[in-house]
């Protein structure tokens, strides 16, 4: 792992963010999105597939017709059986409707619009306190529904980000969103999140990664380690 000065270490993310864009396109997160709605589907996709949580979120949607108040309301074990092609139904189901509980008790109604209006740290801190709600999958929820200034953190960010020396090895999953919000550009915290996902998914993957095919192995560790 290199060590750089700050200016230094920002140049060499920035320059490889823009490697990556070149090899995996530069997008952005679509329109904004309903930021309830977005929580529980990002709380979905914890330790899973994107498509299996696609397919639990949207399994959970049409058993209870899209009424917040049903699931909060239902047995948990119905709605760990129309979450269960998820994974960890009965960690999630719970989870959820405990959620659903926190925001009808403070706020009157289901929504988490008034996020909207606060400051994104301000607002981050809210989502923490919700069980089950990590750096992760606040960051996420208000980076793409609400388009807040925040970059989020996958494991295969974080996966990247660690093999090329962003951060340590054995960082927290808060500092680590610390540090990296701070070495991305913030106008790429959209882009650098997809580029980084998908070169995690297709390049940099967790076992047999394509070292040849990725623009960042002089800077990565484990590709140094592969070559000794």
């Amino acid at each position: 792992m290199k060590t750089d000065e700050p200016a230094e270490r920002f140049q060499r993310v920035a320059e490889a963010l823009d490697a990556l864009y070149v090899l995996h396109g530069k997008e952005t997160f679509d329109e904004p999105d309903d930021l309830l709605g977005s929580l529980i589907a990002t709380l979905l996709n914890q330790s899973t597939s994107g498509i299996n949580a696609s397919r639990a979120f949207g399994s959970l949607v049409d058993t209870f017709e899209g009424d917040w108040d049903q699931v909060r309301r239902a047995p948990v074990e119905e709605v760990a059986e129309a979450i269960v092609v998820g994974g960890l139904s009965n960690q999630k189901a719970p989870r959820i409707q405990k959620i659903l509980e926190q925001v009808h008790e403070e706020r009157g109604e289901y929504s988490l619009e008034f996020l909207r209006e606060e400051e994104p740290e301000d607002a981050r801190a809210y989502l923490l306190e919700f069980k089950g709600v990590g750096p992760k999958t606040a960051a996420f929820t208000l980076a793409y529904a609400a388009q807040m200034p925040l970059f989020a953190m996958n494991t295969d960010v974080m996966r990247v980000s660690k093999r090329v020396g962003w951060v340590p090895a054995s960082v927290s999953d808060a500092r680590a969103h610390e540090l990296m919000q701070g070495w991305v550009p913030e106008g790429d915290y959209d882009a650098a999140h997809i580029a980084l996902v998908t070169h995690g998914r297709r390049v940099c993957t967790s076992r047999a990664p394509r070292c040849a095919e990725c623009p960042l192995r002089s800077d990565c560790d484990h590709h140094q380690k592969e070559e000794e």
